[in-house]
């Protein structure tokens, strides 16, 4: 072979090599090609092209915000796509159907609530959804307002849950069972006929009282028509009705039933433009059936005003609270208020057990009676008017028995007594721990007990503020038979000069005759333990502490005494006159009670005892 053929042979060669390395190339590429394309269409078939948003917005689909309701209120979870404009009222088939997109709420709700979409509204230019929160375990719906619930297309079976009356919070949140069918008339409160035709029945407790909201009671508004309807209504069903924080103005007569009225910072305000025909503000329905009536934390205020009509315009006796036949009585941490910043005269009473046949088991506890219906007057004008007063009538003694006031503060700006009984058959009254005070008018007596019969009537560790001239603090007297009254550990701050006025018959203790005509065989008994005798000032005066009468058979026992330097008797300690077998003891030595410590004048038997004597001193 030549070199040439040498060549040429291996050309042909290396030509070969070239195309046999340039086919594994096109064979690598290829299946490389391959490769990426099988991998992307892997990829592609398992891929979702994500548009701009949730959906397309069209003319048909709007922005909205969403809306939970739920006990505690009202808030926002965010916003969502509807289908239409149309505003949607407690619907819930139709508003799901309009409802595009909704916010994802289950880390809001969780597992064990779902929302029920039942309304769409526009407000302020933004479309709402709102929905209420449940429980997916039950059929609970909750709902703002009582008016809700009336366009509710809520089924039978449902439980609704309000958020308040009028509005929410408005302290007229209930709750209610739906149903094909009611038991008894719809009253609006206790059975409510809903506008779809079903039924909401109340669901409450008989011994917790309902809220005055679900009666359209409110504060701030004149409520004397809507209470009294409420009163009625609830009377046999529930305990009683809770009034909110606020004031109720009062422009017509309050006719109690047999409830308990519980207050939270309430007060009852009688307006401007009162009306009655009657003699009380407040009173139960009559005068004859019984009535249980508690009230707890109400303060009632009256401000007398010339535009006030009361008893038909006459200037009869007016009572802020009149209580007749009473069976069980409950007043407690209340106040009684009655002002007067005009020169109007109203005989005013604050609280007064009128003429019934009886009052038993009355509790009057932590309150206050303050009656300034005269103090814008003469304060020598005899003002007629109380605090707290119990009375039958000549004719016939009331029977009163279990009165328990304590923890009490009573003021008087009248003549007339603070706390009077008079014309009753009295057994087991207990004042104790009250602040009892009168002041401005010159005062007959602030204690009365008279033209009846008292029987264990217990007065103890009160304080007795005598801050104008008082004729006689405490009296008893006119007696129809035996009667007991006890003092013990009283304080009597005499502050005002009670000889100016009064130049004869001033005592802090008055005991005058029995009934006329009546011939009481047993010794009737005054017992005045371990009271204090002061004064804030160098004017207390008085004749004497203790003044018996005209009277017989007395049985006075003043046991250690207290009495401060400053206190002037013009007199005596005890005075003694025109009585009859009587008796004055003490378990201290008599003659170191104080200067002059008895007077007898014009009497027969009287017997003066003490721990020293072995033999009664006879006079």
């Amino acid at each position: 072979m030549t070199l040439g053929n040498k060549i040429l042979n291996t050309g042909k060669g290396i030509n070969m090599y070239n195309r046999i390395h340039l086919n594994k190339k096109r064979i690598i590429s290829s299946l490389v090609i391959c490769f990426f394309t099988v991998l992307c269409f892997i990829i592609a078939s398992n891929t979702v092209i994500i548009p701009d948003g949730p959906t397309p917005l069209t003319p048909s689909n709007i922005e909205a915000m969403f809306y939970i309701q739920d006990s505690s209120g009202t808030i926002c979870i965010g916003d969502g796509l509807i289908t239409s404009p149309q505003e949607i009222s407690y619907n819930e088939s139709a508003t799901k159907a309009a409802i595009v997109t909704s916010p994802d709420y289950s880390a809001i709700v969780g597992n064990s609530h779902k929302i029920q979409w039942h309304s769409i509204r526009k407000r302020d230019n933004e479309y709402q959804v709102l929905g209420a929160l449940v429980p997916t375990s039950s059929s609970v719906v909750f709902l703002g307002t009582y008016e809700d619930m009336l366009l509710a297309d809520v089924t039978p079976g449902t439980i609704v849950q309000t958020n308040g009356r009028a509005q929410q919070n408005d302290g007229g949140s209930a709750k209610y069972e739906i149903t094909n069918v009611s038991n008894s008339s719809p009253d609006g409160v206790f059975h409510i006929k809903l506008k779809n035709g079903y039924y909401a029945n109340l669901i409450y407790e008989n011994n917790t009282p309902l809220n005055v909201a679900l009666f359209n009671v409110f504060p701030n508004a004149a409520v004397s028509d809507e209470l009294n309807s409420a009163i009625q209504l609830i009377k046999g069903k529930a305990i009683g009705l809770q009034f909110n924080n606020g004031t109720y103005f009062i422009n017509k007569p309050i006719k109690f039933d047999s409830l308990n009225y519980y207050g939270n910072n309430t007060t009852f305000e009688v307006t401007d433009d009162f009306f009655s025909k009657g003699m009380a503000i407040f009173s139960p329905l009559n005068t004859k059936d019984y009535f249980d009536i508690e009230l707890h934390g109400i303060k009632f205020i009256w401000n007398i005003s010339s535009s006030q009509i009361l008893q038909n315009g006459s200037n009869y006796d007016i009572v802020l609270l009149a209580l007749f036949n009473t069976q069980h009585i409950v007043i407690d941490s209340c106040s009684f208020i009655c002002e007067n910043d005009t020169t109007v005269h109203r005989k005013v009473s604050l609280l007064w057990f009128k003429q019934p046949d009886n009052i038993k088991n009355v509790s009057i506890t932590n309150s206050v009676f303050i009656n300034n219906s005269g103090h814008t007057l003469k304060p020598t004008q005899h003002l007629i008017g109380g605090c707290i007063w119990l009375s039958g009538t000549k004719d016939k003694l009331c029977n009163i028995e279990n009165i328990n006031i304590s923890n009490c503060k009573i003021e008087t700006t009248l003549a007339d007594e603070a706390i009077g009984i008079w014309f009753c058959n009295a057994n087991n009254i207990n004042i104790s721990n009250c602040d009892i005070t009168n002041s401005y008018c010159n005062n007959d007596n602030v204690l009365g007990l008279m033209d009846g019969i008292f029987e264990n009537i217990n007065i103890n560790n009160s304080t007795f503020n005598i801050n104008s001239p008082s004729m006689y603090a405490t009296k008893m007297g006119n007696l129809w038979d035996t009667s007991h009254v006890n003092y013990d550990k009283c304080t009597f701050n005499i502050n005002s000069e009670n000889l100016q006025p009064y130049s004869n018959a001033i005592s802090l203790f008055f005991l005058y005759h029995d009934k006329e005509g009546l011939v009481i065989d047993d010794a009737s008994t005054m017992t005045i333990n371990n009271c204090v005798f002061s004064t804030n000032n160098s004017s207390g005066k008085y004749r004497c502490i203790i003044y018996a009468f005209g009277v017989d058979d007395r049985h006075i026992l003043l046991n250690n005494p207290t009495i401060n330097s400053n206190i002037s008797t013009k007199e005596s300690i005890v005075n003694f006159e025109k009585v009859n077998d009587c008796t004055l003891q003490s378990i201290n030595d008599i003659d170191e009670i104080g200067n002059d410590p008895y007077r007898i004048l014009r009497s027969n038997n009287v017997r003066i005892l003490d721990n020293k004597a072995t033999l009664d001193v006879i006079y």
